[in-house]
């Protein structure tokens, strides 16, 4: 159990700015943060930074008191659009706006927080711990909700058997499901099963020339939070339909995921749940299989129940850091960021233990150009007098660091975190 932590004694109410623009599924984590802060900071003013493209998530969330909307219209924008936020975050923070600042998405510059999942990653760009629920908020308007029960009359959802929610695309690779692919899925379960009405949700609108399978790309994101309350079971891709699924508005439907393999645990909604402490009985995780295979656990899952398909279909993902190391290369090594890499991988090592692909990595790719980046740019650095001090110092931690198979001599990889955290602060005034 998290022991209870007080709030933070403050003579005057705290301006706080909460900076996460995207993607949609990460906003939606997100807002278990915007309830801690309300919570750790008692009638504070919370501004929440966020792109356009993924403002409408907010909207009627009891915890944020302003949107700050950023402009961006694709993920294509991302790097750009969060560089020149943050440089607006930072600017209007000296100007006095804001009295604390929280910048928690993950890419481009909280990668040294990531561990090869999502939700912890985002967490931990929160310096104080996580102790409301997790459940992602969200609020619907009663003409949302008009307008989705008018979606489910003119589609006859109330007059079929089943109603299943196919969430079809995904934005982060995790997935290989495609609108065609689902519709290939449909097709098969409609024609097995005739009094099934599936819902192919996706932005891309889809012609089955089938009136039980429908596309619901003319309703908003947040409103098939709405929709799930007119459907039996959720057929998803780790994306974001799938996590406003879990959040509190929506029906906790049974559901089945469709993963790659080669991305491991990164988007595995089971692995997410077992390490909040959350039940995992009604979900089903399946990779890289057929449209047949997919198809047939389904109709397992509603002409029996949820769990004798997942006896049967159930695949348990297998822990590699594969695609995390990946992922640690192209955003971080490549540009030379080694203090990140660094931290990163402490961070995943922590939280898996000492696996041999991450000491491969850390003894072969890390730790030596980690020595000389210290080196060489603390030389450099005539205004980190402490940190020129500590040259020697640290690097005969990395030198302990790589004659020992170390994580258990925790305690230097903790001082070195310090150090290199201490280089990696937001830049706040003093």
């Amino acid at each position: 159990m998290t022991p209870e932590i007080p709030p933070l004694k403050c003579d005057k109410p705290q301006r706080i700015l909460l900076g996460h623009l995207a993607a949609r599924g990460d906003c939606l984590y997100a807002t278990a943060i915007a309830r801690q802060i309300k919570v750790d900071y008692p009638n504070c003013f919370l501004t929440w930074g966020i792109s356009s493209m993924c403002r409408d998530i907010l909207r009627g969330n009891p915890y944020v008191d302003e949107i700050w909307e950023f402009p961006m219209q694709n993920h294509a924008e991302m790097v750009a659009a969060w560089q020149a936020f943050e440089a607006e975050a930072i600017e209007r923070y000296h100007r006095g706006d804001f009295d604390e600042v929280f910048l928690t998405q993950i890419s481009p510059n909280n990668f040294h927080n990531f561990d090869g999942t999502v939700r912890l990653s985002i967490f931990r760009a929160y310096p104080r711990p996580i102790t409301v629920p997790i459940t992602p908020v969200m609020n619907l308007f009663p003409e949302e909700v008009e307008e989705v029960r008018r979606f489910a009359k003119t589609h006859h959802l109330l007059d079929r058997k089943n109603v299943i929610l196919f969430e079809c695309s995904s934005n982060s690779g995790q997935s290989f499901v495609t609108p065609d692919y689902a519709l290939e899925v449909a097709k098969n379960l409609v024609t097995r099963l005739p009094d099934t009405s599936v819902i192919l949700a996706s932005n891309i609108p889809v012609q089955s020339g089938d009136e039980r399978i429908v596309s619901s790309s003319s309703l908003s994101f947040r409103s098939h939070a709405e929709l799930s309350k007119y459907c039996s079971l959720l057929v998803g891709c780790s994306s974001g339909i799938s996590w406003l699924c879990t959040s509190n508005w929506a029906k906790p439907l049974p559901k089945i995921q469709v993963l790659s393999a080669s991305t491991s645990v990164f988007a595995s909604m089971v692995h997410d749940f077992e390490y909040w402490g959350q039940p995992t009985d009604q979900i089903i995780e399946m990779t890289d299989c057929s449209v047949e295979h997919l198809a047939d656990c389904i109709y397992l899952a509603l002409t029996q129940d949820i769990a004798a398909a997942r006896l049967k279909y159930h695949q348990e993902i297998e822990l590699d850091f594969t695609f995390y190391l990946s992922l640690i290369r192209d955003f971080l090594l490549k540009t030379g960021e080694y203090e990140k890499v660094f931290l990163s991988l402490l961070n995943t090592i922590n939280r898996y233990g000492w696996q041999a692909q991450l000491e491969d990595f850390m003894c072969t790719e890390v730790l030596p150009k980690l020595q000389d980046s210290i080196r060489t740019s603390l030389l450099h650095d005539t205004s980190s007098f402490y940190l020129k001090q500590q040259i020697k110092h640290l690097n005969d931690e990395i030198s302990m660091i790589k004659r020992s198979k170390l994580w258990k001599i925790r305690t230097q990889w903790v001082k070195l975190k310090k150090l290199l955290l201490k280089r990696l602060a937001f830049p706040l005034k003093s």
